[in-house]
């Protein structure tokens, strides 16, 4: 799949290494993946404009000892021109 954006864990006291990340609800669960180590998320599907303008999306990123974090965000699709040929 395409690239769509990373996630991070930043400025928390433990640091910021160490951490895996998982999808843990939203309505793009079944439209993007997300790498559990790099915090890397990528289509995992083909998103149409047309038949859903933006998905939400929910990680949770995980550390041994510490409290998960989780956070939910929207991801919006662009509309492109699309030509079809008869």
């Amino acid at each position: 799949g395409r690239s769509v954006g990373t996630v991070s864990v930043v400025n928390h006291p433990s640091g910021s290494s160490g951490w895996s990340f998982s999808e843990t609800g939203g309505t793009g669960t079944s439209a993007f993946a997300i790498n559990s180590s790099t915090g890397a998320i990528t289509n995992s599907a083909a998103l149409d404009y047309e038949t859903a303008a933006s998905y939400t999306y929910q990680v949770t990123a995980s550390k041994s000892g510490q409290t998960d974090i989780v956070q939910a965000f929207t991801i919006a699709v662009t509309n492109v021109f699309e030509v079809t040929l008869n």
